[in-house]
C-alpha cells in the first residue's frame, strides 16, 4: 500500500483506534488494515493471509521482510486521544408520553427548557413512568425488564402499554431536542408490541426522527452521533449497578469510552498455535522437513546434533552443504555403518543404501531377483510410445517399396548387359568414345572402322543399363538399414519389459522362500509371482516370433520376410497398452512386497531411520526448500508476536489512561458529596488483562483510616449503602462527561441518603454541574430533598420545579412547579384567572413563607440553614427575623406582610375570603418586597 493510501486509510469497521494504528508502516501497520474488524474476523482468513505473506517474504529474503516498529509518536499521541468528546451537545426541550405506563392522553408536551428542571412527587404519583418514557425512547427497552435481576419476567409483561389505552390508540413518547444549540430534532418512539411474559421476550418498537422511520442501522447511527450510544439517564434501579455487578460487567459500563473492542478482538484473533504455524505448508509440499523432524527425534550423540544445529541456522547457499555434512555426520554417528565424517554424501548413501537391502534380504531372499530393474518414467514410456514404432515401421515399409520399384525396373537387365556396359564406361574414360550427346561414331571394337554403328540411341541405352542396378543395391542398402533400426526398437522394447517385469527366480526356489516367509510377505510376494506369470502369458506370444530377428540382426532378410517384420510389429503395438498396464500393475505389487519386507525389517530401530534418511538425501533440494520455509514461518511468528506485543503495550496505555480519567472523575464527585472520615472511595482499579479475549475487570478499592494505620480495600466489603448510591451518581456523572453529554436526567439520586448529602447533592454538585454546562432533569419523591434544592438553587434564574401527580381518572399529570417564590405568585394568579380564590390565596401563604425563608438565608447569619425554617410558622418567621429587614428597606413593610398573611387565612375558621382585588394587590406588593430584599428566586415574569 502506498505512502499516500496509508495515511487516509479509514479502517472498515469504523473504529477510531484500528484507523489510527492503520497508518503506520510496515508489518504491524500491515497487520491491522488485514484485520476486517471485530464482527467479520471469522469471515475470511485475514491473518492467514497475512502470516503467509511474511513468511514469503522472508523466503524469498524480500527487503520488506522488517521486524514490525512501534508506532509513532504522532500515532501514539492520536491513539491516547481517541476518546474525547463523541457525543453532540443536547438539551432536553419537551417530552409527551402517550398512553405509556402510568400516562394517558397527554394533551400538551411537558417543556423542559431550562439548565435544570427539578420534578418531585410522592410515591405511585408516576415519575418512575416518566423516567422510563425517556428510558424507553433512548434504548427502545426497560432495563428493569430486560435484566432479569431486577425483575420478575411474568410479572412485568406488557409493562409499556397503559393498561387503560382504548381500541385504536397507539403507544409512544416523542421529545424535542436542541442540539449543538441550533438544531431541533424530534425523536418519537411507537411501540409495536409489547413485552410478553418470557425471559426471552422482547419489545418491538419504531424510531422516528423529524418524521422519517429510521432502520435499526440508522438508529444506531443517530443515537451514537447525539449520546454516543449511551443513554444520558441514570434510573433509580441502575444507580448502584456499577458497583454492585461483577469485575468483568463493570467494564461494560465504560465500554464506550474504553472502545477497545476493535484492538482487543485483533490481539485475540492475531494469535497463531504451533498446530496452526504447521499447517503453513512449504511449496514443495513439507514431506522433507518431515522427515527430516522424524530423524531428529532419535538423535543422540553430540557430534549429530551440532551439525543439526549448524544446518538450521544456516542461511543461503550455504544451507545445502551443512545439510549434507549433517546427513553424513548423522550416518557415522547414528547408524553405527561404514560412512565416516568428511564422507560425501554419494558414497555415505551407497554405503547406506547395502545396508538397507541386507536388512530386506534377511527376510526375504529373493526380494533383489523380483525388484523391477527399470521403472515407468518418460524415457520408458517414450520407448513405448506407439507412435513412435509406428514411425519405424512405416519407414521399412517404404523403403521396402523402393526396392521393389528398383528391382521392376532393372528386371530385363541380364549380366552381359551390365558386362557390356562396364566396358563402354572404360572405353568412355580412355577417350575412345565420345561423351554423351555426341551423334553416331564409330565403334573402336568393330571391324568396320568407318562405319559409324554407335549411334547416340544406342549409347544412351548402353549408359542406362549400369544405374538401374546401381538403384536396386542403393535402395537395398537403405531397406536393410531400417529394418536393423526397426529390431533395435523391438529389442530395446524387449529389453525393457524383461526389466520391468524381471523374470525372477525360480519357480521351485520362489515357492519355498514363500512357505517359509511370514504371512504378510507371502501374501504379497505370491501377488508378485501371479502378475509376472500373468505378464509373461500375456506377452510371451509377442516377441517370441522375432526372435530370429534377435537373433540374426545383420542378415539379409527377403521381402517376404521383411513384410511378416512390419506385421509381428504391429502386433508388438496392439501389445503396448498391455505391456503398461502389466508393468504399472507388477510394480505395484512388489512395492507392496518391498514394504511388507521393509515392515518384518523394522523389528530393527535403525532400519526405520536409516530409510528416511536415504529419502533425504534422495531430495535433499527438497529438505533445502523446507528448512529455509521452517526459517522464515519462525521469522514471521516472532514478527507476528512481536507486533501482538506491540499492540498489546498500546492497549494497556490507552487502559491505563482511561482508568485514571474514570477514577480521578469519580474521585472528584465523591469528595463534593461525601467528606467521610473512616472509610471513603480510594480510586479505580484495573488489573492487567490476561487470559482467553484479554477482558478488562474493574475494582473500585476503598481507603480505611483508623487515625493509625490506612487500608485499602475492595469497596464492597465496607461501604455502607448510602456510599454505593453516591458512588453509582459519581461514575454516571463521570462517564457522561468523558462521553460529551451535556444532559443529565436523574430519577431518584438521593435513596439511601441522609439529610446531610442531600445537601452536597442540591447544592454543590449541582451546582458544579451547572457550572460545566450540564442541563440537568432531577425526578425525586424526596420533599425534603426537592426542598434542599429549591433553597439551594434559589439564586439561579434558570432553573424551574415541576410536580408529578396521578389522577384517577386522566393518570400520571406533571403541571408547572410551585416550589419557588416567583412559581409561587404566579400559579396565584392563575387561580385568580380561573376563579379559585382559595387556591389562590393558598399559593400566596406559600409565597409569603418562601420569601421570609430567602430573605433570612440572604440577610442572616452565615452559619443558618434555611431548612429548618421550613417547619417554622410565617408569624414567627416575620416577627422573628425578616420583619426587621424589611421595616429597614420599606416603611410599614414588616406590617403590611404580617396583613398578607392575615389575609390568607380567608376561609379557614369561618373567616371572610378576601377578593381578587386584595390578592392582586397581595401579590403586587410581594413582588415589590422580593425586590427591595434583592431576592432572585426564578423568574420574574414582570421584570
Amino acid at each position: 500500500m502506498s505512502s499516500t493510501k496509508v495515511e487516509k486509510f479509514r479502517h472498515p469497521s469504523g473504529d477510531t483506534l484500528l484507523t489510527i494504528l492503520g497508518r503506520t508502516s510496515g508489518p504491524l501497520g500491515d497487520l491491522v488494515r488485514a484485520f476486517p474488524g471485530p464482527d467479520d474476523s471469522d469471515a475470511t482468513d485475514w491473518l492467514g493471509d497475512w502470516f503467509r505473506t511474511r513468511i514469503t517474504e522472508y523466503f524469498n529474503e524480500s527487503t520488506d521482510a522488517a521486524p514490525p516498529q512501534p508506532a509513532s509518536e504522532e500515532a501514539e499521541a492520536d491513539v491516547m486521544q481517541s476518546a474525547e468528546q463523541v457525543a453532540a451537545s443536547v438539551r432536553l426541550l419537551s417530552v409527551r408520553p402517550y398512553y405509556f405506563r402510568g400516562f394517558r392522553d397527554t394533551p400538551e408536551p411537558i417543556v423542559f427548557s431550562d439548565p435544570l428542571v427539578v420534578i418531585d412527587g410522592s410515591n405511585s404519583s408516576g415519575k418512575t413512568s416518566l423516567a422510563e418514557a425517556l428510558e424507553w425512547l433512548f434504548t427502545g427497552k426497560l432495563l428493569r425488564r430486560s435484566r432479569g435481576d431486577l425483575g420478575n419476567p411474568g410479572e412485568l409483561e406488557n409493562c409499556i402499554t397503559n393498561a387503560f389505552r382504548p381500541d385504536g390508540e397507539d403507544t409512544w413518547v416523542e421529545a424535542v431536542f436542541e442540539v449543538d444549540g441550533h438544531r431541533r430534532t424530534t425523536l418519537r418512539r411507537e411501540l409495536i408490541s409489547d413485552y410478553g411474559p418470557a425471559s426471552t421476550a422482547h419489545c418491538i418498537s419504531r424510531l422516528v426522527c423529524d418524521g422519517n422511520e429510521l432502520d435499526v442501522e440508522q438508529e444506531s447511527d443517530l443515537l451514537d452521533q447525539l449520546f454516543a450510544g449511551v443513554p444520558p439517564i441514570l434510573m433509580q434501579h441502575s444507580l448502584r449497578l456499577f458497583v454492585h455487578d461483577n469485575p468483568a460487567k463493570r467494564r461494560e459500563y465504560f465500554e464506550r469510552l474504553l472502545r477497545l473492542n476493535g484492538l482487543t478482538a485483533l490481539i485475540s484473533k492475531a494469535a497463531i498455535g504451533s498446530a496452526g504455524i504447521a499447517s503453513f505448508r512449504s511449496p514443495t509440499g513439507g514431506d522433507a522437513h518431515a522427515k527430516w523432524s522424524r530423524l531428529k527425534d532419535g538423535i543422540v550423540e553430540p557430534v549429530s546434533r551440532r551439525a543439526i544445529r549448524t544446518a538450521e541456522k544456516s542461511s543461503g547457499q550455504k544451507r545445502r552443504p551443512a545439510l549434507e555434512k549433517a546427513l553424513v555426520a548423522i550416518a557415522a554417528a547414528e547408524f553405527g555403518d561404514a560412512v565416516q565424517l568428511g564422507t560425501a554424501i554419494g558414497p555415505a548413501r551407497a554405503i547406506i543404501e547395502t545396508t538397507q537391502r541386507k536388512a530386506r534380504q534377511q527376510n526375504f531372499p529373493h526380494l533383489q531377483d523380483l525388484r523391477p530393474r527399470r521403472v515407468l518414467d518418460d524415457a520408458t514410456l517414450e520407448l513405448l510410445s506407439p507412435e513412435a514404432l509406428h514411425t519405424y515401421i512405416a519407414a521399412v515399409e517404404a523403403e521396402r517399396e523402393r526396392v521393389d520399384r528398383a528391382r521392376a525396373a532393372a528386371a530385363t537387365i541380364t549380366d552381359a548387359q551390365i558386362a557390356i556396359a562396364t566396358a563402354f564406361t572404360q572405353l568412355e574414360v580412355a577417350g575412345l568414345i565420345a561423351p554423351a550427346g555426341t551423334d553416331a561414331q564409330v565403334c573402336p571394337l568393330c571391324a568396320y572402322e568407318e562405319v559409324p554403328t554407335l549411334t547416340r540411341v544406342r549409347t544412351d541405352l548402353i549408359r542406362g543399363w549400369a544405374p538401374l542396378r546401381d538403384a536396386v543395391d542403393r535402395a537395398t542398402q537403405a531397406q536393410n538399414k531400417a529394418v536393423r533400426t526397426l529390431t533395435t526398437r523391438l529389442a530395446n522394447i524387449r529389453a525393457a519389459v524383461n526389466q520391468l517385469i524381471p523374470k525372477g527366480p525360480a519357480k521351485e526356489a520362489l515357492a519355498i522362500a514363500i512357505e517359509s516367509a511370514p504371512t504378510s510377505i507371502a501374501k504379497a510376494a505370491r501377488a508378485v509371482q501371479r502378475d509376472a506369470d500373468r505378464a509373461r502369458a500375456a506377452l510371451n506370444g509377442v516377441f517370441s516370433a522375432l526372435e530370429d530377428w534377435f537373433a540374426h540382426p545383420d542378415g539379409t532378410p527377403s521381402q517376404d520376410d521383411i513384410a511378416s517384420l512390419t506385421n509381428r510389429s504391429r502386433q508388438v503395438i496392439d501389445a503396448l497398452d498391455t505391456i503398461k498396464d502389466m508393468s504399472s500393475r507388477y510394480a505395484q505389487s512388489f512395492a507392496a512386497l518391498e514394504q511388507a519386507v521393509g515392515t518384518a525389517a523394522k523389528g530393527d530401530a535403525q532400519y526405520d531411520r536409516r530409510q528416511t534418511w536415504l529419502d533425504l538425501t534422495n531430495d535433499i533440494d527438497s529438505l533445502d526448500k523446507d528448512l529455509a520455509w521452517e526459517q522464515a514461518k519462525a521469522k514471521a511468528h516472532t514478527s507476528l508476536e512481536a507486533a501482538r506485543e506491540m499492540l498489546k503495550g498500546m492497549r494497556q496505555a490507552v487502559l491505563e489512561s482511561r482508568r485514571r480519567e474514570f477514577s480521578d472523575g469519580i474521585a472528584a464527585v465523591w469528595r463534593i458529596l461525601r467528606e467521610d472520615v473512616y472509610s471513603g472511595f480510594s480510586h479505580l482499579h484495573i488489573p492487567k488483562p490476561t487470559g482467553k479475549g484479554y477482558p478488562v475487570r474493574i475494582e473500585v478499592k476503598a481507603l480505611l483510616d483508623d487515625g493509625s494505620e490506612r487500608r485499602e480495600v475492595d469497596a464492597l466489603r465496607v461501604f455502607s449503602e448510602s456510599q454505593v448510591h453516591v458512588l453509582g451518581i459519581a461514575a454516571f456523572v463521570t462517564r457522561s462527561k468523558l462521553l460529551g453529554h451535556r444532559l443529565l436526567i436523574l430519577d431518584d439520586p438521593v435513596q439511601s441518603m441522609d439529610e446531610e448529602h442531600f445537601k452536597s447533592f442540591a447544592g454543590p454538585l449541582l451546582s458544579h454541574l451547572l457550572d460545566e454546562g450540564f442541563q440537568v432533569v432531577v425526578l425525586t419523591h424526596n420533599d425534603l430533598f426537592a426542598r434542599e434544592v429549591s433553597v439551594a438553587q434559589c439564586e439561579r434564574d434558570e432553573y424551574v420545579s415541576m410536580r408529578i401527580g396521578h389522577d384517577q381518572a386522566a393518570g400520571c399529570y406533571v403541571e408547572e412547579g410551585t416550589r419557588r417564590l416567583y412559581e409561587r405568585l404566579t400559579q396565584a394568579k392563575k387561580r385568580i384567572q380561573r376563579d379559585k380564590m382559595g387556591d389562590a390565596w393558598k399559593f400566596v401563604r406559600f409565597a409569603v413563607e418562601r420569601l421570609c425563608v430567602l430573605a433570612y438565608k440572604k440577610h442572616g447569619p452565615q452559619d443558618f440553614d434555611p431548612v429548618k425554617l421550613l417547619d417554622r410558622s410565617a408569624e414567627s418567621m416575620i416577627e422573628d427575623a425578616v420583619g426587621g429587614l424589611l421595616e429597614e428597606r420599606v416603611a410599614g413593610g414588616k406590617a403590611r406582610l404580617k396583613e398578607i398573611l392575615r389575609m390568607t387565612a380567608g376561609g379557614a375558621h369561618d373567616t371572610r375570603l378576601q377578593g381578587k382585588t386584595d390578592c392582586h394587590r397581595a401579590i403586587r406588593d410581594l413582588y415589590n418586597f422580593a425586590r427591595v430584599l434583592e431576592i432572585r428566586d426564578g423568574k420574574n415574569p414582570d421584570s
